[in-house]
């Protein structure tokens, strides 16, 4: 009687394991051609908080793109409504100031020069990065330097020692005499300022439109994360319903399982003291047997709830149940 108990529960056993790798064999089968979706729950999971940093990442990018875009858009405009002729004005009222001594008068026109060519200036106290904060990572870099590069003719060593001296509020007057007026003309007219304004709107324009761009793909990535996100979550939501369908095919066996050892248990005592009395072994064999019995069934439902619940995978499941009918088969083996 013994025997054939053992057996009949090491079949159960293998019967639901098999039925348990039979079901994670079907999962394994649908894929995704577009976006391969993990069947583990691990790394669906890791899988998520790789998109979920990509996305935050992309957010920062296009803020960091719009930032941009606005301080282009402003260069713009202040270009295409700067006068190149407005410089000669402001070099013959330096001149008549230079003639009549008047420093006041001078240094008041040197500030109106300075605002005069601060239109070309592109606003770049703020650096624009695409994620991080190295400057490897500053997408504005390159427009920056060529812009430098197109300004270059109105960045003058006389023109610097200007604003640097007027950002430094000295109040000393720089454009003292004929002879240095004489040199800033010589760079600055109104035909080498169209030239400049000419020359950098095209930049800008180009800028603009390659941040245009950058935005456009920068989210088009992120609706396409966020299609994978959804069909990551699908899947979880689709092993969980595998989960609770799996839950009602084998709980409920085990229920009627577990139901039916309730009301035969006694009996099954009763005839394997009566075997152990024939055999001439006493009670404590017969307890033993019960209680070997009933070990291996709880490790066997223990292990498949566990499984069912998703704390373990399906191969260690079916490892964990192939390893306890190998015990209660070497038992056996042992006692015969």
């Amino acid at each position: 009687m013994k025997k054939h108990t053992l057996i009949l529960i090491i079949l159960f056993a293998f019967a639901l394991s098999s039925q348990a790798q039979q079901e994670a064999s079907r999962d394994g089968k649908k894929e995704n051609q577009e976006f391969t979706v993990p069947k583990n729950k691990t790394a669906i999971n890791e899988a998520l908080e790789d998109i979920k940093v990509k996305i935050a990442k992309a957010d920062a990018k296009i803020s960091g793109f719009k930032a941009y875009g606005r301080s282009l858009e402003n260069l713009k405009t202040r270009l295409s409504s700067y006068e190149p002729n407005s410089i000669d004005q402001i070099l013959k009222d330096i001149e008549s100031a230079i003639t009549a001594k008047s420093n006041d008068d001078i240094y008041s026109q040197e500030e109106t020069l300075i605002a005069n060519l601060n239109i070309f200036s592109f606003e770049y106290s703020v650096r624009f990065y695409s994620f991080g904060t190295g400057a490897d990572d500053d997408f504005s870099s390159d427009f920056f330097k060529e812009s430098s590069e197109i300004t270059k003719p109105i960045k003058s060593e006389l023109l610097r020692s200007i604003e640097n001296n007027h950002e430094s509020d000295n109040n000393k007057v720089i454009l003292n005499s004929q002879e240095k007026l004489t040199k800033l003309k010589s760079v600055l007219n109104a035909k080498n300022l169209s030239d400049i304004k000419a020359r950098l709107t095209t930049r800008v324009d180009t800028e603009l439109a390659v941040n245009k761009t950058n935005i456009e793909n920068t989210e088009t990535e992120i609706k396409t994360a966020k299609t994978n996100k959804a069909k990551l979550l699908d899947q979880l939501d689709e092993q969980e319903t595998q989960i609770n369908d799996l839950a009602i095919k084998l709980g409920l066996p085990l229920f009627c399982l577990t139901i039916l050892l309730l009301f035969l248990g006694p009996k099954i005592l009763i005839a394997i003291k009566k075997t152990a009395i024939n055999i001439g072994q006493g009670d404590e064999a017969s307890q033993n047997v019960l209680l070997e019995i009933g070990t291996v069934l709880l490790l066997t439902m223990s292990i498949l709830i566990l499984g069912l619940s998703g704390k373990i995978q399906s191969d260690v499941l079916g490892t964990l149940i192939g390893g306890i009918s190998g015990y209660v088969l070497n038992r056996i083996r042992a006692k015969q």
